[in-house]
């Protein structure tokens, strides 16, 4: 019998209602950055959890998932989401480590290795590692990673280098440029292999100078090649004007001079 019960006070459901009132708990927490999956819920009973989720660009931090006690109080502490940064950049040089390569955001603070790619070696004084900063960005992306050669010597036309028939072109090795004969070379004659696996300056070209026969005055042309010789020599003005399209634009004067010497 209820404590409250005797014989001289009859017992109401008001003095009962105690013994089956079962403690809710009260809308789950929100979170900056994040929701949890329970918002259209009305009514949490103890034992219901809720899970929690955060917004792009933010991680979770903490156990995504909370409960109600019999307390009517959710268990703690409750998970936050914080800025993160996204993926890590890609870079040509180097491989994201395998624990990275599938994540898609990094809480501030975050580091990531690379390992060079083959063909590359570590730069002795770069650390091949990036880190999320507070603003949800990566540091700065340094060449962490130097080549280990340079791609053959870019060909000249009318010309050659001093690197035909090597394999292989380390950084520091240096190629040099010359012309056949009649030709003219314009440019570095000679460059080197950087560390960064790329050559020192554009390679150089061969130019000819000479006179274009048929003309009421002799008329010199700058041309890249013999083929421009004999287009001119022939008059078919088309050919001469393909030749030098994108390359002597400043020639385009030897070519008015002649169509109005002829």
């Amino acid at each position: 019998m209820h404590p409250s019960c005797t014989l001289s006070h009859l017992c109401s459901f008001s003095d009962f209602f105690p013994l089956f009132l079962v403690l809710q708990c009260p809308s789950p927490p929100n979170i900056h950055g994040g929701n949890h999956d329970s918002q259209d819920v009305e009514v949490f009973l103890p034992g219901m959890a809720v899970n929690y989720s955060c917004d792009p660009g933010y991680s979770l931090m903490g156990e995504a998932s909370i409960y109600c006690t019999e307390s009517g109080n959710w268990s703690l502490p409750t998970p936050q989401c914080e800025g993160s940064c996204g993926a890590p950049p890609r870079l040509s040089y180097a491989e994201l480590a395998k624990e990275h390569q599938n994540m898609t955001a990094f809480p501030v603070g975050s580091t990531v290795r690379y390992a060079c790619r083959p063909g590359f070696m570590r730069h002795p004084i770069a650390l091949p590692a990036l880190t999320c900063l507070k603003n949800h960005t990566w540091s700065d992306v340094r060449a962490f990673c130097k080549s280990e050669y340079c791609e053959n010597p870019p060909n000249i036309l009318h010309g050659g280098h001093s690197g035909l028939g090597k394999a292989v072109f380390t950084p520091g090795t240096s190629v040099n440029y010359s012309c056949e004969t009649g030709f003219s070379l314009v440019g570095m004659a000679s460059i080197y292999c950087t560390e960064s696996g790329a050559w020192s300056h554009p390679s150089p070209v061969c130019q000819g100078v000479f006179l274009l026969q048929g003309a009421k005055k002799k008329v010199q042309y700058i041309m890249l090649g013999w083929e421009l010789l004999y287009a001119a020599r022939q008059k078919d003005m088309s050919t001469v004007e393909e030749i030098l399209e994108g390359s002597f634009n400043s020639c385009m004067f030897c070519i008015s001079a002649f169509v109005a010497m002829n």
